[in-house]
């Protein structure tokens, strides 16, 4: 996923402006990412034109809190039903799977009546299995199932999920770690859903839900700088995690005027991160735009913006 991130950017990010490849979203301390296929970050529930809840029998419910989407006796499916994925899609989250059976999160297919998604194949997804003893990679396209318990012990804590469905196979990530290929041939097509069965017991809970592909470009203009007078900006500073295939380019200009107008100067490129902007004296403030691309459908650039100012000079 690409990422914009850092110690304070969550206000900072979300006071900018996002091109259209781009959103601003909560991970951690704030991102700004290349545009997810279908996503939600669960700081409030989610539009029902985007993902809606449905309870598997009384009681049951999907609801936000803290942060936190919790799935209680219900499934959550990505919206409309008419966008659906196929091989070449990835989905990616983090959740706490619990001691309770039927708990899934993944691609399946199916409708959202209540014999509808999750109740017939093909799935990909993780999830408890039938006894809620392990965290399961779970796969099925007809006839058995093709189940595999992933070592260690994950119920009980949050962890970062993905499933990347291939043509040919689908492998499971648990942070960041291949943890099992599935060599079988899935068809489409199919939605994300998020199920616990049980109402009442021990309830899966998501921090957030990402589904590939992501936007191929994208661009994202910070709010300004206020240097609140005559001062001197010192290095401009990020870290980016670029997988194969991506690439960023970063830019700053700067002015006299806390509203950038004609009097700014053009955007400038900073090549490398530790790079002092040209004419790094601005009498109020300055602003950055970073611009990135990607050619692969999972994982693009990763990255952290830090301005630094040297101190106030005499006019």
């Amino acid at each position: 996923m690409a990422a914009l991130s850092g110690g304070h950017l969550a206000a900072d990010f979300a006071s900018g402006s996002p091109g259209a490849g781009t959103s601003v979203v909560t991970l951690g301390d704030g991102d700004v990412t290349l545009r997810a296929a279908a996503s939600a970050e669960f700081a409030v529930l989610p539009p029902t034109g985007e993902w809606q809840g449905f309870p598997w029998s009384a009681g049951g419910a999907a609801t936000v809190s803290g942060g936190l989407l919790t799935v209680d006796g219900a499934r959550m499916t990505s919206q409309p039903t008419t966008t659906t994925y196929g091989p070449g899609s990835s989905v990616e989250f983090v959740a706490t799977f619990t001691a309770n059976r039927h708990q899934y999160v993944g691609f399946a297919s199916g409708d959202d009546s209540p014999g509808g998604m999750f109740n017939a194949p093909p799935w990909a997804m993780f999830g408890t299995g039938a006894t809620g003893a392990a965290v399961q990679a779970r796969v099925s396209v007809s006839g058995p199932l093709l189940d595999f318990t992933i070592p260690g012990s994950l119920l009980g804590s949050p962890h970062k999920y993905r499933v990347d469905w291939k043509s040919t196979s689908v492998d499971f990530y648990v942070d960041d770690v291949l943890v099992h290929t599935e060599t079988a041939s899935v068809p489409g097509p199919m939605r994300v859903g998020i199920s616990d069965f049980d109402p009442g017991g021990l309830a899966l809970t998501l921090d957030w839900i990402h589904v590939s592909p992501y936007a191929t470009s994208g661009s994202f203009t910070s709010r300004v700088f206020d240097g609140s007078g005559s001062t001197t900006w010192g290095q401009m500073s990020w870290t980016a995690s670029l997988p194969s295939g991506t690439s960023l380019q970063m830019f700053e200009r700067q002015g006299n005027t806390l509203t950038p107008d004609a009097s700014w100067t053009a955007y400038a490129s900073v090549p490398t991160s530790g790079t002092s902007p040209v004419g790094a004296v601005a009498l109020c403030a300055a602003d950055w735009r970073d611009s990135s691309a990607t050619t692969i459908a999972i994982s693009p650039p990763r990255r952290t913006f830090i301005p630094t100012c040297l101190g106030r000079v005499r006019s």
